[in-house]
């Protein structure tokens, strides 16, 4: 697991990047280290234990490989392909995902709370036991989908699309969706 040592700098709540004293928002060469972090997530199939809060990625083939146990919370994503990914415990809380995409990934025990998703695509995925509470989603696809037990509790989802999705024991208590197709799911073993 990524270790969570606060920053350096005194007052800062947030915690230290991998291999840094500082968080990403006191990092003084960020040009540097984010160009370090990218190569060694390119290098590596298999990424493990990162702390990279924060940060900003953009137009990144980030696709077939492996995350395990690292922490993106806050960051930024835009045009960002994980396709065939597998996720395992990776923090995506409070993240901005727009036109990434997450056809056919294999995602367990996952947070994305709190995050803003526009126009992602979840498509022919495993999503198990996912935590997508109080996000903001807008013209998403699940579809061809199995999101057994995940939640989506508090939600506002708009033009999201849930095709033959498996919904068993999904929780969208409180959420408000709009315009959201549940064609051919068994949206009767979801909770409302």
């Amino acid at each position: 697991m990524f270790k969570f040592t606060k920053c350096s700098i005194p007052g800062c709540i947030e915690y230290a990047c991998t291999e840094n004293s500082t968080c990403y928002i006191h990092i003084e060469n960020k040009e540097e280290y984010t160009r370090k972090i990218f190569d060694h997530i390119l290098s590596n199939r298999t990424v493990k234990n990162l702390n990279l809060s924060n940060i900003p990625f953009e137009e990144m083939d980030f696709s077939s490989k492996h995350f395990h146990s690292c922490n993106f919370s806050n960051s930024r994503f835009k045009k960002i392909n994980f396709d065939n990914t597998r996720f395992r415990l990776c923090f995506f809380d409070f993240c901005s995902l727009n036109l990434c995409s997450f056809r056919s990934t294999d995602i367990k025990y996952n947070v994305f709370t709190g995050a803003h998703l526009t126009n992602c695509n979840f498509s022919d995925s495993d999503i198990l036991h996912t935590n997508f509470n109080g996000i903001r989603g807008s013209k998403n696809t699940f579809n061809d989908s199995d999101l057994y037990f995940s939640c989506f509790v508090n939600s506002s989802m708009e033009d999201v699309s849930f095709v033959d999705c498996n919904l068993k024991k999904v929780n969208y208590l409180n959420s408000k969706l709009k315009n959201v197709n549940f064609k051919y799911s068994n949206y009767e073993d979801a909770i409302y």
